[in-house]
């Protein structure tokens, strides 16, 4: 069986050798497409590179963050050009887990349909730093089942080789066009036994660039009044207000921050007071080479951002804001905004 994945990343430096190098044990080809980063990624990217791992590194140049566009393509090319069983759909901060490679072929093998679907495991930011290096050494607890599950898509080759379909928002789903040429989201089942350890907050400076950075590029996707009112995009929305009123959060914040917006989806009541039964399941850390103790401050990020969007305004004759936000997104294809359902999916024995 050949396995592969896609992702979209931006500035990722503090994780993204440990996603490569992670995930790598169970894919045969990784795709990654690097979103304007400036903070050391691409290095980080190249040097994996020349270890001659199964990496392939593409450029994505626009300012809005059109993830499910880019991906939906990348993973059409990657399913034809390859031929993979199997394709993930993954983000920078989420890392597979299964008991091993061949645990992983096993419950694939016994999975009929066109896509799947694989639910996040969130970890919570410890409340001190074990080990500045690496991020997952500061997050070691999760709960032991998230009460609310998120999930993330698997496809198939049948599917992915096909033009017919496109990746949901955050890759949380996947829709195919009916009869009438309208997109309609597939009905997925959730692959017994496997996991993604998501990492979603892991420092107060890669937590407020994660939260300026995917507003301002969510905002100049959608345009204002449809940023501000859809529930796609939400937690940037929200947070935002705050750092930008001046806020800086500590690790007590960043923990509770993943409690509400990640693992009780928005809900800040029942993020405060609802107990949560935590175990303790740390992720085995691979050996890193290439991560620096050196971050890009959350300032330095939105001070390189703008002068990005400046210089596509000046490099246009006077247009207005409207043409610069359609440059700026590229093509944009509207995607669902709908989680997927999932039922359980036995194995096939």
């Amino acid at each position: 069986m050949k396995l592969a994945a896609v992702a979209m990343v931006r500035n990722e430096a503090d994780i993204i050798e440990s996603f490569v190098r992670h995930n790598l044990q169970y894919l045969d080809r990784l795709v990654v497409v690097d979103h304007n980063s400036d903070d050391g990624t691409p290095e980080i990217l190249l040097q994996l590179q020349r270890e001659n791992l199964p990496l392939t590194v593409e450029r994505e140049t626009t300012l809005a963050f059109n993830q499910a566009h880019r991906l939906t393509q990348d993973a059409r090319n990657l399913a034809v050009a390859e031929k993979p069983d199997w394709i993930f759909c993954l983000d920078a901060d989420e890392f597979i887990r299964a008991p091993s490679r061949a645990a992983l072929e096993s419950v694939l093998d016994g999975t009929p349909g066109d896509a799947v679907v694989i639910p996040w495991q969130t970890y919570l930011p410890s409340e001190k730093v074990h080990d500045p290096r690496n991020p997952l050494a500061q997050a070691r607890e999760r709960p032991r089942i998230d009460p609310i599950p998120e999930m993330k898509v698997v496809l198939a080759r049948k599917l992915a080789s096909g033009n017919d379909w496109l990746l949901a928002h955050g890759n949380h789903g996947v829709s195919r066009a009916d009869a009438n040429g309208e997109q309609q989201l597939l009905h997925t089942e959730t692959l017994d036994g496997i996991a993604l350890a998501h990492f979603p907050i892991r420092s107060p400076d890669q937590l407020v660039k994660k939260v300026t950075l995917g507003w301002f590029g969510h905002r100049l996707l959608l345009g204002r009044e449809e940023a501000e009112t859809t529930q796609q995009g939400w937690h940037w929305r929200e947070l935002f207000k705050r750092y930008a009123a001046g806020h800086w959060p500590d690790r007590a914040e960043m923990r509770g921050l993943t409690i509400g917006t990640y693992i009780y989806k928005g809900d800040s009541v029942a993020g405060k007071t609802k107990p949560l039964n935590l175990v303790h399941d740390p992720l085995p850390l691979p050996a890193l080479r290439y991560t620096s103790l050196k971050s890009q401050s959350a300032h330095v990020a939105l001070v390189r951002w703008i002068e990005a969007l400046l210089s596509l305004e000046s490099s246009m004759r006077g247009p207005s804001f409207d043409s610069i936000r359609a440059r700026a997104r590229g093509r944009r294809t509207r995607t669902p905004d709908t989680r997927s359902t999932a039922r359980p999916c036995a194995r096939r024995t």
